[in-house]
């Protein structure tokens, strides 16, 4: 991950560094979109909940049994890792929360 943009860089130690309902809230307000400024951050974190839930499957798909997980420990550099693996079915900043939010679930309780 040397080679990583400082855009990058700066998604993953942000993501990193926030808390579960601080992703959820964000993953939530860029799944409502321009909308999301009227809606009650309460109801950004179920719309989160819920695309997550509908989403579980194929995310999980994804995930699972990559290869890169046996050197996941827990830092900013495993959010990029897995951001990575995310980036090829969701944009480069919604990976990152995305990854994020798994990893702060615990990844192999989420693979499970």
């Amino acid at each position: 991950m040397n080679d990583m943009s400082s855009t990058d860089r700066a998604l993953a130690e942000s993501a990193y560094e926030a808390t579960e309902d601080e992703l959820l809230i964000s993953l939530g307000a860029a799944l409502a979109g321009s909308q999301a400024r009227d809606e009650d951050p309460q109801n950004l974190s179920a719309r989160a909940e819920a695309w997550f839930r509908r989403n579980h499957e194929r995310l999980r798909s994804t995930v699972c049994g990559h290869p890169a997980l046996a050197d996941l420990t827990d830092s900013f550099l495993d959010v990029a890792a897995l951001a990575d693996i995310l980036s090829a079915h969701l944009n480069r900043p919604t990976a990152f929360t995305v990854a994020a939010i798994i990893l702060k679930r615990g990844v192999n309780t989420w693979c499970a």
